[in-house]
């Protein structure tokens, strides 16, 4: 059996198509023998100009052949699970999530909810499903989600949920960490990797 190449999040990939020559997409997660992309420009970074599309493609098509992809920008070394116990996680979830996919904050209720994301101009559903926030509705998700896409794993989707609704960080657009992940920003205006906010390490006091 083929060995499964080592694709990581954050890391860009090239093309080799030519039919698709100078295209670039950036991992953005791992969900199970398909990698969830986002397509870049030359600089590694999503065109801010347009709606971010995301697509899935299979881990063992990343391989430097005619129709396959290259590694452009590898990522910095994988952090650890988040239940791993060596990771150091300086803080415990202020959160409390019922088995329902709920939570509370300041009174008002949010669900956790997995489905696909917006349909594209041509009416076709995206084929990925993540999670995302949703007001309450009467005791049922609203029809409208309340927030972007926090991924396809449970386990960081509420802390990213938590992030957002207990410390009020935000997604900063069309930026880049140094290794190629994302940013965040404070209400101060503080920004750092997401990588930085997944270990609590905001919460340690300096």
């Amino acid at each position: 059996m083929a060995e499964i190449p080592d694709v990581r999040p954050d890391q860009v990939w090239a093309d080799n198509d030519k039919r698709s020559a100078g295209r670039r997409v950036r991992v953005v997660e791992i969900d199970g023998t398909h990698a969830v992309v986002v397509q870049v420009d030359a600089r590694g970074v999503v065109d801010s100009r347009m709606r971010e599309r995301r697509s899935r493609i299979r881990l063992d098509r990343f391989r430097p052949t005619s129709t396959g992809y290259r590694l452009v920008t590898g990522a910095s070394p994988a952090p650890r699970p988040l239940g791993d116990r060596r990771t150091r996680m300086p803080w415990k979830t202020l959160l409390h999530w019922a088995d329902n996919g709920t939570t509370i904050v300041d009174g008002r209720v949010y669900h956790l909810v997995k489905h696909q994301g917006d349909a594209d101009d041509k009416g076709r559903p995206d084929p990925v499903e993540t999670w995302y926030l949703h007001d309450d509705d009467g005791g049922r998700p609203a029809d409208m989600r309340c927030s972007f896409t926090l991924g396809g794993d449970k386990r960081v989707a509420r802390r990213l949920a938590e992030l957002l609704l207990v410390d009020q960080w935000d997604r900063v657009y069309g930026r880049w960490a140094p290794d190629g992940g994302e940013l965040w920003k404070s209400p101060a205006g503080e920004v750092r990797p997401l990588t930085e906010l997944l270990r609590g390490e905001h919460r340690v006091p300096a």
